[in-house]
């Protein structure tokens, strides 16, 4: 989670910090191939009631490696998906390759 996100290991907040969510990747990835963003649930599978992210609606660090959805957009876009009832969210992250990611599940709270 980057300095200032509503995100830390494991939960995500909408109230904490600036309210973003940062996707980290691991080890020598770059996140700049992503060309689509997914709200997920990983028992049930994409959440109902959200809209899936563009490029347009995110951010990235300048190495590349961390993705940044701003508050407003996770509030415009996926209110549905950070329900405090939940503890097994997931994005699900699609690259202009075609190959699908999903993160870790996530519990996320308003």
């Amino acid at each position: 989670a980057g300095v200032g996100s509503g995100f830390t290991i494991g939960t995500y907040s909408h109230s904490a910090g600036d309210g973003s969510l940062h996707i980290q990747a691991v080890e020598r990835a770059d996140l700049k191939g992503v060309s689509g963003i997914e709200f997920w649930d990983e028992s049930s599978g994409k959440v109902g009631g959200t809209t899936d992210l563009t490029p347009n609606d995110w951010n990235f660090s300048v190495d590349g490696k961390a993705l940044i959805i701003p508050k407003a957009t996770l509030s415009a876009k996926g209110l549905n998906w950070y329900n405090a009832s939940e503890n097994d969210r997931q994005l699900q992250l699609t690259t202009a390759a075609g190959r699908v990611f999903k993160t870790a599940p996530i519990t996320s709270q308003p």
